[in-house]
């Protein structure tokens, strides 16, 4: 899959329920270089991944306006329009009257002093993009065992780790544990937080 690296030696255990939550918003306005340059890494994957697989991923292109009523809010706006500028995100910063052009439902531009605006913001299907993920994987010949529950994982000596499964025994030399709202328990008996 596009920019996703090598997967001829991949392997991807999943189980349904991690797929099962409701739609994700992609957060444009952090003030961390590195996550924003994801965030945009990872609205350019979920561009293509459909292109790319054939497996739609419910992507909704939207944009995403927050609303600046106190003096502080919209100077942590402004502030955020260097980031913005230097990772190349689309950004605009908007008078009460633009904001409320874009989104009509404001009752009434008073007491609004501005807002951010992402108009390429959006939002996608998680259970689709877990789909194209897995279709991808597939296509490039990587071995997914589905409904499988990881149940231990441990560091093997000389590198890479074991992971007991209710499917049998996995070996990986790299493990990524993406099991979002679920990190804290799958990365507990890694002693991870």
């Amino acid at each position: 899959m596009t920019g996703c690296g090598r997967s001829d030696q991949a392997a991807a255990l999943w189980n349904a329920f991690s797929a099962c939550h409701g739609a994700d918003r992609d957060a444009f306005i952090v003030r961390s270089d590195a996550a924003s340059r994801l965030i945009n890494r990872t609205i350019e994957i979920y561009k293509g991944l459909e292109a790319e697989t054939g497996q739609a991923v419910g992507w909704h292109p939207c944009g995403q306006m927050r609303i600046a009523r106190q003096p502080g809010r919209l100077d942590e706006y402004r502030s955020y329009m260097n980031v913005a500028e230097a990772i190349g995100a689309e950004a605009r910063l908007l008078t009460a009257r633009e904001a409320l052009e874009i989104w009509p439902l404001i009752e009434s531009p008073e007491g609004i002093l501005g807002a951010l605006y992402h108009p390429g913001d959006g939002w996608v299907s998680p259970t689709d993009v877990t789909m194209a993920l897995l279709k991808g994987a597939r296509d490039r010949g990587a071995r997914v065992q589905e409904q499988a529950r990881v149940t231990a994982i441990s560091a093997r000596r000389g590198g890479g780790w074991t992971l007991a499964t209710t499917a049998g025994e996995w070996l990986c030399e790299q493990l990524v544990l993406a099991t979002g709202t679920y990190a804290r328990d799958t990365g507990a008996p890694l002693g991870l937080e």
